[in-house]
């Protein structure tokens, strides 16, 4: 290892799929950090885009400021980007980050900061919005999360479950991820597995490791217009559906007559905003896109918990805890 990167702290990974344009922004936030450059490494990891992602890396690398080390992972999946850029890294510290945000010049020296004890293992902080339209009357109804945003306070706290870190502004010891077998994917084909960073946060709170939030280390998500459509919660709702019946199975264990049962309420829930949305259109009530993403919610859960009953293949994914080693 050579004088400079015996001094990298931490490694910033971003993994990308096909968002050139966006990604600049992200690039070049991250190499305004106040961190001094010798003390971070910025990775992008580039998984299969279809345009023109290593030339913006390449020109936002002819700027001056810290350079950007560009890597390809092939193997689609978030998870698989994640751990490609964790294996080149050099840091001890993983700032995970996604590559449509804003950071704030702050941001690592924040993360940094709170790594003062060896049993804290994983910090994170604050994702606030950054719209690109204003959200339309009806999104007041949607709690923040559903749009991947956080704000825990303006304190510092210890996270208990489920009050988490979001992986657009997470980081982890690199020596944890490895040792508690990486994140778990959200997506493999068909199968829509679920909990990404929250199964692994699942085995750092099983192991009394502990999780901290500070207000400090603020990034910006950039909300755009598509994703504040009807359609487009409606979507991010289903998907959530999924996540939230895969993180329940891994924590309860349930038994399959337990996954009916649940089943069963999640389908009934679908019945009883399906009756209500029919309400709210016929009084013209903005409640009812409120109403239409949690059918999608609650249509998700119900069918994943059967999966999780028949389809042994998803069974077998599921039951999987290491996704990095090997």
């Amino acid at each position: 290892m050579d004088g400079k990167s015996s001094q990298i702290k931490i490694s910033v990974i971003v993994p990308t799929y096909n968002r050139a344009q966006m990604l600049s922004n992200t690039l070049r936030s991250i190499k305004c950090q106040s961190l001094q450059e010798e003390a971070y490494e910025i990775i992008v990891v580039d998984n299969g885009s279809k345009n023109n992602t290593q030339e913006i890396v390449r020109q936002v690398n002819q700027e001056e400021g810290k350079r950007v080390h560009y890597i390809c992972e092939p193997n689609l999946g978030l998870h698989n980007a994640r751990h490609a850029g964790a294996r080149k890294s050099i840091g001890e510290i993983l700032a995970y980050t996604d590559d449509d945000v804003v950071c704030d010049k702050n941001w690592l020296t924040a993360l940094l900061n709170e790594y003062h004890s060896d049993e804290i293992v994983c910090v994170g902080g604050k994702i606030l919005p950054k719209w690109e339209v204003p959200p339309p009357k009806w999104m007041r109804f949607f709690d923040p999360w559903t749009l991947c945003l956080l704000d825990y306070g303006d304190t510092v706290i210890e996270c208990k479950w489920p009050q988490n870190p979001f992986g657009c502004n997470f980081s982890i010891r690199k020596d944890i991820l490895f040792e508690l077998g990486g994140f778990n994917p959200e997506c493999m084909g068909e199968n829509w597995i679920g909990d990404g960073e929250a199964g692994l946060l699942r085995r750092i709170y099983a192991k009394k490791y502990k999780v901290i939030y500070t207000p400090e280390a603020i990034v910006w998500h950039i909300v755009y217009s598509d994703r504040i459509t009807p359609y487009g919660m409606r979507r991010r709702l289903s998907n959530f559906g999924a996540a939230h019946s895969c993180a329940d199975y891994k924590l309860y264990k349930y038994s399959p007559f337990k996954l009916l049962l649940r089943s069963n309420l999640f389908l009934m829930k679908y019945i009883k905003h399906s009756l209500l949305g029919l309400c709210d259109r016929y009084m013209k009530r903005d409640i009812f896109h409120f109403r239409e993403a949690l059918k999608s919610y609650n249509k998700s859960r119900a069918l994943y918990e059967l999966r999780l009953i028949f389809d042994s293949e998803l069974i077998k994914l599921v039951a999987r805890e290491d996704w990095i080693n090997g």
